[in-house]
């Protein structure tokens, strides 16, 4: 599977602002979020103990089977950080194994994040809007 943040530089920096703000309501612990990926949008959300939840989504260049995969967002954040490049790409397998981050074009910058497990908690939003 591999998928493409494009964007603008702005584009960029939006996607960085979108993990720090799920970042806020993660476990002080773990720092992990669910990344959700379908054709056309990636949504991350995090919670915590206290049963609170941030979902966020972005736009992206993707066209295949949804995936749900959990990260440190400590990890991502780090990585976008890093970069001064307007695209991303993002090479999974599947939902666990690692992630390769990389910038098309450009063989000098490989960034690898671990995935971790993610206990989903019984009362999310998606569940409270099903109701």
């Amino acid at each position: 599977i591999r998928l493409s943040l494009v964007g603008s530089e702005m584009c960029i920096r939006d996607r960085l602002a979108t993990l720090q703000r799920t970042a806020i309501l993660t476990s002080e612990k773990f720092k992990g979020v669910r990344l959700n990926v379908e054709p056309g949008t990636l949504r991350v959300a995090s919670s915590n103990a206290e049963q609170e939840e941030a979902v966020d989504e972005l736009e992206i260049d993707y066209s295949g089977d949804a995936i749900e995969i959990g990260f440190n967002v400590t990890y991502l954040i780090d990585a976008l950080t890093n970069m001064d490049q307007d695209m991303v790409q993002i090479d999974l397998a599947d939902s666990n194994s690692s992630a390769l981050v990389t910038i098309p074009d450009n063989t000098t910058f490989k960034y690898v994040v671990m995935p971790m497990r993610i206990w989903r908690s019984l009362w999310t939003l998606d569940t409270y809007w099903n109701l």
